[in-house]
């Protein structure tokens, strides 16, 4: 797979290449306040919950199991509208994967590298993965796409952004300023991908 010619070392993409420093710290001081904003919204959700009754935990594993289940099946999704649920599949798993590789790539580079020295992303590992995360951004983006096709152009009835549970004349019966927020969503996915 890999030249002979070429050291597994030497097969690698470089961080941050010809990034100047202030990119640098810009990054990570957002990555920082990504995180903080992260951990103080786990914090107030935990701190809601403790609130609440003490929980019964018999059955969880169960419950986690068929949670997992369906998670990982999209059943629900599949059996409601097939393509659509094929379609957030690829979503879902390949938001996933992007994440795993970017969670990877961080822990080589920002915490094992300078901590250990020790290195794994190069080689043939690194064309592998590279490979499965490039696959895995595709298949992200072509979901993305389909779910834009299906919403502006296939115009399904139940996605005309009206209440259901709600009358005509009700001022909240029509929810199609929400199109804006769903578009500028749908493309900050793409680009992210």
């Amino acid at each position: 797979m890999i030249d002979p010619g070429h050291e597994p070392q030497a097969v690698t993409r470089i961080l941050f290449q010809d990034f100047p420093t202030w990119m640098m710290v810009t990054f990570y001081i957002a990555a920082i306040g990504a995180i903080v904003a992260f951990s103080y919204g786990c914090y107030v959700q935990i701190r809601k919950y403790r609130r609440g009754q003490s929980l019964s935990l018999s059955g969880i594993a169960k419950g986690l199991g068929n949670m997992v289940e369906e998670l990982l099946s999209h059943r629900n999704l599949k059996r409601r509208d097939s393509s659509a649920g094929k379609a957030h599949a690829l979503i879902f798993f390949g938001f996933a994967v992007l994440f795993i590789g970017t969670a990877t790539i961080t822990l080589e580079y920002d915490i094992l590298a300078p901590v250990t020295g020790w290195r794994f992303w190069y080689g043939s590992f690194y064309l592998w993965f590279s490979l499965i995360v490039d696959l895995a951004g595709l298949g992200f983006v072509a979901g993305l796409i389909y779910m834009m096709y299906r919403r502006k152009w296939l115009a399904l009835p139940k996605l005309d952004y009206k209440r259901p549970d709600r009358n005509p004349d009700e001022p909240d019966y029509d929810r199609s300023w929400y199109r804006r927020e769903d578009w500028l969503f749908l493309w900050t996915l793409v680009l992210i991908g």
